[in-house]
């Protein structure tokens, strides 16, 4: 199916119409395989060109309902992801999926892994920006980040791989 027209139904039947228009793009800008981002200030919606079948439907709604709320997977994302559960859409395995603590990996432990990164590979952080911010969705595939949100979570990153740079340099002394 079109997701430009799916869109459209999933507007209409599990938002009453009323997310603004969003263009629907079936891209690989964003990582590869079965993926989905919302870029809420330029009312974009990224697909992955591997999604086919449910699997398409399931990711934008996730993402609809990314453009329907402020919070990244937090509570009012939940609720919503409840609620159009609740009317037979297609969200709970994502809901419970961003409910399981084994499956949810948080700020913190990005920051760590940014931060350990640095003992597992010789890569540079330029070299690793581009890898780390597009597993997290903060950048593109040519390491630019998304939003002004993004580019702060991007310098976090950064500071983190540096401070661990610095330990590893100190141990090697």
């Amino acid at each position: 199916m079109d997701p430009q027209r799916l869109f459209d139904q999933y507007n209409a039947k599990y938002f009453a119409g009323r997310l603004p228009r969003y263009q629907i793009l079936r891209t690989e800008r964003y990582g590869k395989g079965d993926h989905g981002l919302c870029r809420k200030k330029q009312r974009e919606i990224h697909l992955g060109t591997l999604l086919r079948g449910a699997r398409l439907g399931e990711v934008l709604l996730h993402e609809m309902v990314h453009a329907a709320t402020r919070s990244g997977h937090g509570r009012a994302w939940q609720a919503e992801m409840l609620r159009l559960a609740e009317m037979g859409a297609p969200t709970r395995r994502d809901l419970l999926a961003y409910q399981d603590p084994d499956q949810t990996i948080t700020w913190s432990e990005i920051l760590n892994e940014a931060r350990d990164a640095c003992f597992e590979t010789d890569l540079s952080w330029r070299e690793m920006r581009a890898q780390i911010g597009l597993r997290y969705g903060l950048t593109d595939r040519q390491g630019r980040s998304e939003s002004p949100g993004a580019a702060k979570r991007m310098q976090q990153l950064r500071q983190e791989f540096i401070k661990g740079r610095r330990e590893w340099i100190s141990r090697a002394e």
